[in-house]
Parts: C-alpha cells; sequence; structure tokens
C-alpha cells in the first residue's frame, strides 16, 4: 500500500529519504522496495529502545547508564551494527 502511494510521484531516486526506529522489517523493506533511498535511523527512538532494553538486563544502574551511554555514542558516530552486535551479546547473557 505505501508503495503504491509513493509510487505516484514518481521516479524520486535518493531524494526520497525514510527516517525510522531501525526495525529489521522497516529497513528491509526499504532496501528492497526503494534502493536508492536515504534512510535514516531516528536517534531518539533508537535511545529509547535502548533504554528499554538496558533497564531489563542490568541490575547496576551505574553499569546501566555507562553501557548504555556508550552505545548512544555509537549511535551517533553512526555505528549502528556495532550497537547491533552489542545489544546480541549481551542480550544472550
Amino acid at each position: 500500500m505505501m508503495d503504491n502511494l509513493i509510487d505516484k510521484y514518481g521516479s524520486l531516486g535518493n531524494r526520497l529519504v525514510f527516517i525510522s526506529d531501525g526495525a529489521t522489517w522497516i529497513r528491509n523493506w526499504i532496501e528492497d522496495a526503494f534502493p536508492n533511498a536515504v534512510s535514516i535511523l531516528d536517534y531518539y527512538l533508537a535511545c529509547e529502545h535502548l533504554h528499554e532494553f538496558s533497564s531489563d538486563i542490568f541490575t547496576n544502574k551505574a553499569k546501566e547508564k555507562i553501557w548504555t551511554d556508550k552505545q548512544k555514542e555509537w549511535l551517533l558516530k553512526r555505528k549502528i551494527k556495532t550497537v547491533i552486535s552489542n545489544i546480541k551479546r549481551i542480550g544472550k547473557k
């Protein structure tokens, strides 16, 4: 449905910009349907999810803050794969 709505505007190429929370299904849809589009991770929404995750993992709030602050720093440096890897690693514990 969204594809049809966007297609009505014709070829937008790299002028099409998506802002999302980084959910895998959204990222995959954008890459498949609009490979030339620019995709931007919503930093504040990603941080919100990061805090929800870290509060479930850490019992020590000081360690949680250190870990979460580092992940937010990585996000600002566009190291999204690093953050995802860190989440997966710590989530296994």
